[in-house]
C-alpha cells in the first residue's frame, strides 16, 4: 500500500533541519554567512556534508552531521515519500545567515550529484553556495 506524503510533518522537518544545522555550525565556528549542507540516503545510512561560506572567501568543510540530524533527514525523505513509494536520494539545504532563508533541493534520480570528491573538489562547492 503506497504511503500518502505528508507535508505538514515534511515542513516541521525542514524547519527543525535548519536549526539543528546552524547551532551544529555556530557552535563549532561562528564565521560564517551561509551554509550548504548535502544528505546522501542509501539503504539504512545518511551521509551529511556540508560547506560554511563567507563573502569573499573560499569554501571551508562544516562542521555538520550528527547521529540526530541524519534522523531528521531520513524521517524528511520518509515523509516526502510519493504515493508511488519514489523517495528523494540526497537533499541540498542552502542557508543564508542574513535572511534565515533556508532553501532545499531534492533530488530523486542522481544519489551523487551534490556528492563532493577529488574530480569536482575544485568546483561543486563554490556551485552549492547559496545565493
Amino acid at each position: 500500500m503506497p504511503m500518502e506524503t505528508d507535508y505538514d510533518r515534511a515542513t516541521e522537518l525542514v524547519h527543525e533541519i535548519g536549526a539543528q544545522i546552524i547551532n551544529e555550525q555556530t557552535s563549532q565556528d561562528d564565521a560564517w554567512d551561509s551554509l550548504a549542507v548535502t544528505a546522501i540516503i542509501a539503504g539504512n545510512s545518511v551521509q551529511i556534508s556540508g560547506y560554511s561560506y563567507e563573502d569573499g572567501k573560499k569554501p571551508r568543510p562544516g562542521r555538520i552531521g550528527s547521529g540526530a540530524l541524519a534522523d531528521k533527514f531520513e524521517e524528511l525523505c520518509k515523509a516526502m515519500q510519493k504515493p508511488d513509494g519514489d523517495r528523494w536520494k540526497t537533499a541540498l539545504v542552502k542557508i543564508r545567515r542574513d535572511t534565515g532563508k533556508i532553501t532545499i533541493d531534492y533530488e530523486y534520480a542522481d544519489p551523487l550529484r551534490w556528492k563532493v570528491g577529488p574530480s569536482n573538489l575544485a568546483t561543486l562547492p563554490e556551485t552549492m553556495r547559496p545565493a
